[in-house]
């Protein structure tokens, strides 16, 4: 069954807006902070990136830093500090509970979401989700995540090619190859719930039991969730569309637009399986109703056989004493005769009416 999110939300009643405070899952990993510089001709990697160098990066070239570890503040503060940015902007992205959404700023745009990943423990599916915000600025972009691992490996590998789109082109377009592979996994997430909600079908109608119900239940669940983290993604990223920030080359607003086609293609996929799921439940309960019906109309064709068979037993087990029938040497067959004759009639008639 469901398990309860280990997120803790913490008050910050009191405090002015702005403050740095890391609002999550208590963890307790490492900080990675990982930085790759290019430009079309050249790549660097820096894994394990001491933030102490930060004024000995290149400035002609693009950077994306990728940390892992927002639950480091000093860490967070030191880097968005560095790069300007505003503490309205830390507080957001240290709140792993902020929904979606995308912020322009002077120097820079914001932009937060949620990174999904399914785990399947044989008969559930779960769906584990992950704030990520993005910084884009005017040659870099910055990339907080709640903890190490994640689905930018295919930009890594692109990035590696200077044939590729992303080596070409700048930080803004960077930026749409990572939002786009985390919404592309939301397109995954539902071919998945999609095949499990088929495969559920085909055992509901064979053989309905309590485990189906939970599933549905299960999936509903997810699909709730998963609606309420891609309905303001959508949103966020219309307002990107609608940025007059020269941070997004107007070459590039083609690749958002086509981001947010995805994202509507995702939203129309989330309510087609919500209404499935729905049209599922009423199948288990009309499917459990039709086999409690069946075995009550098997019952009661069995009661129909043998009521005229015990009327004919309870008259003749009477303890009367004159009882012409009882003498006569061939009553005992003649009553066997008799209530098998009525039982192979109503079988008959039964079948003939297709109630057997």
């Amino acid at each position: 069954m469901k398990k309860k999110s280990n997120k803790k939300r913490i008050s910050k009643k009191g405090l002015p807006p702005g403050s740095s405070v890391y609002i999550g899952t208590e963890r307790s990993h490492e900080t990675g902070i990982e930085l790759i510089s290019y430009d079309c001709e050249s790549i660097h990697v820096d894994k394990q990136f001491d933030l102490n160098n930060l004024s000995t990066i290149d400035p002609t070239k693009n950077h994306w830093f990728n940390i892992n570890a927002i639950h480091e503040v000093d860490v967070v503060d030191q880097i968005c500090k560095y790069f300007g940015v505003h503490p309205l902007t830390i507080e957001d992205l240290l709140n792993t509970f902020q929904r979606p959404k995308s912020d322009e700023f002077d120097n820079y745009i914001f932009f937060t979401l949620k990174m999904l990943e399914l785990k399947h423990d044989g008969v559930f599916l779960n769906v584990d989700d992950e704030q990520v915000s993005f910084i884009l600025g005017k040659n870099f972009v910055l990339s907080f995540q709640e903890k190490p691992g994640d689905v930018f490996d295919l930009i890594r590998d692109r990035l590696e090619d200077k044939t590729k789109k992303v080596r070409q082109k700048g930080a803004d377009y960077l930026t749409f190859a990572l939002l786009d592979v985390i919404v592309d996994t939301y397109l995954e997430l539902l071919e998945s719930f999609n095949a499990k909600t088929e495969d559920t079908e085909l055992k509901i109608l064979e053989t309905p039991r309590d485990e189906h119900l939970q599933i549905i239940q299960d999936i509903k669940y997810e699909l709730i969730n998963l609606r309420k983290h891609i309905y303001p993604t959508k949103e966020a990223v219309y307002k990107i569309l609608r940025s007059d920030s020269g941070l997004i080359n107007k070459d590039n607003f083609k690749y958002f637009n086509d981001l947010q086609d995805h994202i509507e293609q995702v939203i129309e996929n989330v309510d087609i399986m919500r209404e499935l799921n729905a049209n599922q439940r009423d199948m288990y309960l009309s499917m459990i109703s039709l086999k409690t019906n069946k075995v009550m109309e098997f019952l009661t064709i069995i009661t129909s056989i043998f009521i005229p068979i015990t009327f004919i037993v309870g008259v003749y087990g009477m303890n009367f004493e004159h009882m012409p029938e009882l003498k006569y040497e061939y009553a005992y067959p003649i009553t066997w005769g008799v209530m098998i004759v009525m039982v192979v009639s109503m079988v008959l008639w039964f079948k003939k009416r297709k109630w057997l």
